[in-house]
């Protein structure tokens, strides 16, 4: 890849990596021109990471969460801890319908955080790179993605069109009022 060549890749998400932390950082500058958006999901919660921070001489995962998420401006750093149901906690990426809506919204759509459903910027005293809490139950993750799966493939580019797609899907109009103003922020350039 040369300098000024468009990216590879839309979206690259690291779920949930397995790899000493320092070197996942020192790594980004090189990854970071082949997507037009890296994303990790880390978990403090992970219990498979914690083991293997064990394993490898208490050297720190990307993949672990908490107050020991990575913030680096070449990456979207999205704190997990609060989802995962498996016994070591290490597959809430995949088992989730939050995380799956979440995904949706990254790779249909190329939303930055401060614009996905249930993301909320973490208060880390002096930090100049935000990290992203995940907030369970904030989003109607079930609706939205049935929402997203028909503004996909619709091709929706507009607030309107979008109100359109969430009237004609969801029928409960509690929770569509919940999803207009997530799908105004997810079109809304």
């Amino acid at each position: 890849m040369h300098e000024g060549d468009a990216p590879v890749f839309g979206q690259v998400l690291f779920a949930a990596p397995d790899v000493d932390a320092g070197l996942f950082r020192e790594m980004l500058p090189t990854i970071r021109p082949l997507a037009e958006r890296l994303t990790l999901y880390a978990s403090d919660q992970d219990w498979a990471l914690v083991a293997s921070r064990k394993l490898h001489g208490n050297m720190p995962r990307a993949g672990i969460g908490g107050q020991d998420t990575l913030a680096d401006p070449n990456i979207d750093s999205i704190d997990m801890s609060e989802l995962g149901e498996d016994m070591l906690m290490h597959s809430y990426f995949a088992d989730d319908s939050s995380a799956m809506a979440d995904m949706m919204t990254l790779f249909g759509f190329n939303v930055a955080p401060q614009r996905r459903c249930g993301l909320i910027e973490e208060d880390r005293q002096g930090q100049a790179v935000p990290v992203w809490d995940y907030r369970r139950g904030v989003c109607a993750d079930r609706s939205l993605i049935g929402v997203l799966a028909g503004m996909q493939r619709e091709g929706i580019q507009s607030p309107e069109e979008a109100h359109q797609i969430v009237r004609s899907m969801v029928i409960d109009p509690a929770i569509a009022a919940r999803l207009l103003p997530v799908v105004d922020r997810i079109v809304s350039n």
